[in-house]
């Protein structure tokens, strides 16, 4: 298998190195029609529903098979923008020449698709093998918005210039002095709870590619969570979905220390 493995790697290198090259029209047009020459096409590539399939399981994929096939899908894009460029002189009248880029089009499509949830999930295991922080919380920020009204957010509390901890909440964003203990308080939850490993997004994956129907979230509730650290750390998660109960407890604890600041204002 390992051999296997390290013959596929080369290939695909070999590949690469290829479709770096500049190709002519007359080879872009050889490799149209004989698609055996071409750089391999990953299977998630072929078609959409394999596509969004692949990028729902991709997870579970050992990190060393996701990158032989990130590689490949490399390889095969390349090709596909040299082949593109080639024969972009060409009228599309040429139906084999308009099918060829009409394909190609396609495999861009679910190209950059994988290539952003591959991203998102790189920072995802980023995140979860986040270390604790060590320095003091100076900043925390909490936001959610949906189709009921509250008068208390956005909500923030942090430190000032002067060392104080100053809060605000609602639409005016007024800060004024709170209790100094509540930076220290939050920032114990959140490594008591662990909350400084959330995942940067919450959100629904949503299907750039033209045969899935994209999901829209028509109501429901959506939270941004920000937490800044003394020596710059930032940690920003968002979601459209819980993540169970911790981020609840953040924003919990904030509003009990800002309760006594609520505009407690009238919907316009």
């Amino acid at each position: 298998m390992k051999t296997r493995s390290l013959l596929t790697l080369l290939l695909i290198m070999a590949c690469m190195a290829l479709s770096a090259q500049e190709i002519s029209t007359k080879q872009a047009l050889k490799l149209i029609k004989k698609s055996r020459l071409r750089c391999s096409r990953p299977d998630f590539m072929s078609d959409d529903h394999k596509c969004m399939d692949f990028i729902y399981e991709m997870g579970k994929l050992d990190i060393g098979k996701l990158e032989e096939i990130a590689k490949s899908a490399e390889a095969r894009q390349a090709q596909n923008q040299q082949i593109s460029k080639a024969v972009a002189h060409l009228k599309e009248s040429e139906e084999h020449v308009a099918k060829a880029l009409e394909q190609i089009h396609r495999e861009q499509i679910r190209y950059d698709f994988f290539a952003s949830q591959k991203r998102e999930l790189e920072a995802d295991r980023e995140a979860m093998s986040r270390q604790a922080p060590t320095s003091p919380l100076v900043r925390v920020h909490y936001s959610e918005g949906g189709m009921m009204y509250n008068p208390m957010m956005p909500m923030e509390i942090s430190k000032s210039e002067d060392g104080k901890v100053v809060g605000s909440c609602g639409r005016d964003g007024a800060k004024k002095e709170i209790d100094p203990k509540a930076l220290d308080e939050i920032g114990k939850l959140i490594i008591e709870r662990k909350i400084y490993t959330l995942l940067p997004s919450y959100h629904m994956i949503k299907s750039p590619l033209p045969d899935i129907p994209e999901v829209i979230m028509l109501d429901g509730m959506a939270w941004h969570l920000e937490m800044e650290y003394a020596d710059g750390t930032t940690i920003i998660s968002s979601g459209e979905h819980s993540t169970g109960e911790d981020v609840g407890k953040v924003a919990g604890m904030m509003a009990d220390y800002l309760k006594h600041l609520s505009p407690n204002q009238e919907r316009r």
